[in-house]
């Protein structure tokens, strides 16, 4: 797909971003397959994704998946980029592994980013921080749910990643919201982005993301990227209303039926 400002970029050379931006605590290779696991937070964090073909037929691949996944006491779960591994998907689900999670890949230039969101003087500005603070983990809200232990170390397990929030007040105390941002080969990759709820309706997020993007620029990025669940019809709303367009999708295939993040 092309992408404007910065030319052509496969789903596979994304996702390859993409996983740079949001890592598993613990990753091995199964030749051009990414194994990656971290307690179970996140499914980004605790799946297999099929970058380039494994270093062994499909079914012994898919065993060796499942046997590395056992051993941490996981579901063998694996991200499939669509339409990139579509041959894996179809392969998955002749093996009864369930799809689920469909998620829009949306990308954007930075500069066509900044101009959506022009500056808000209404709000304090976007304050930036190399570490999250407790403050900072609390206005996190992932699908509805307190964070779990651990999942600070996932959040800091990037190449200089930047935690975004805007103040409530010169205190700092009360945060009306938060965002994490990483470059990676010319990529800001933006994740954790929550509004309070005391805060919705007042351009927090298009502010949040005013800030992460000049924060992105800073980092010599050219071109931003993030996922929004399909079923996240507000959110998608508002990042294609920011310029975003869809470059690929990807959903999970499991085997188990155990819940998981």
């Amino acid at each position: 797909m092309r992408v404007a400002g910065g030319g052509f970029i496969s789903d596979r050379d994304l996702e390859a971003v993409a996983a740079l931006g949001w890592r598993g605590l613990e990753q091995e290779r199964l030749g051009g397959w990414l194994l990656r696991a971290a307690h179970g937070f996140t499914g980004r964090a605790n799946s297999a994704l099929p970058l380039d073909p494994p270093d062994r037929p499909l079914a012994d691949a898919l065993a060796a998946v499942r046997t590395w996944y056992a051993a941490r006491d996981l579901p063998a779960i694996v991200q499939v980029p669509l339409p990139w591994a579509a041959d894996v998907d179809t392969a998955l689900a002749r093996a009864g592994c369930t799809a689920y999670n469909p998620t829009r890949v949306l990308v954007s230039p930075l500069s066509e980013l900044v101009r959506h969101c022009p500056p808000d003087t209404g709000l304090a500005p976007v304050r930036h921080e190399a570490a999250p603070s407790p403050h900072w983990l609390a206005g996190y809200v992932y699908r509805g749910q307190p964070l779990p232990d651990g999942a600070r170390s996932v959040l800091v397990n990037a190449e200089v990643p930047t935690f975004a929030s805007v103040p409530a007040d010169a205190s700092g105390s009360q945060l009306l919201g938060v965002g994490r941002g990483v470059v990676d080969d010319g990529w800001l990759g933006v994740t954790a982005v929550t509004v309070a709820q005391t805060a919705r309706r007042r351009g927090v997020a298009r502010h949040l993301m005013r800030g992460l993007a000049v924060w992105g620029l800073d980092h010599a990025a050219t071109r931003v990227y993030l996922q929004v669940a399909e079923d996240n019809i507000a959110a998608l709303a508002l990042y294609t209303g920011l310029g975003f367009r869809t470059h690929h999708r990807y959903q999970y295939r499991r085997e188990s039926t155990r819940p998981t993040a």
